[in-house]
């Protein structure tokens, strides 16, 4: 019975320690910087419709999801707003984009057997 408490007390406090802390953020409240981006790399026809603030272990992100009609983008933004990553959900799976798009943010598919 006291190897049970030890494993679930471990686990909870690996858990807990691992644990990122989302809060909602104001669009009005987002740096220039990230709304710079979005406006010289996305169409206008592009609207921000959630924000969040992600604090994992001290280290401080944003998550922007934009959307322009069905299309929905998800960028990740360092704490002072500078560009990290893209994430363009696609069919249950996450195509993951690494860096900065100069092409409008319009993802180019992968060639068949590249990885």
């Amino acid at each position: 019975m006291k190897r049970l408490f030890l494993v679930l007390f471990l686990g909870s406090a690996f858990l807990f320690a691992n644990a990122q802390l989302k809060t909602p953020v104001k669009v009005s409240e987002l740096k220039k910087e990230i709304t710079d981006y979005i406006a010289k790399n996305y169409d206008k026809e592009f609207s921000i419709v959630s924000v969040l603030k992600i604090n994992s272990k001290g280290i401080i992100t944003f998550e922007v999801t934009i959307q322009k009609d069905t299309r929905k983008v998800i960028l990740t933004f360092d704490a002072i707003g500078k560009f990290l990553k893209k994430i363009e959900p696609k069919n249950e799976k996450n195509k993951v984009i690494e860096g900065s798009k100069k092409d409008g943010g319009k993802a180019k598919p992968d060639k068949p057997g590249t990885k």
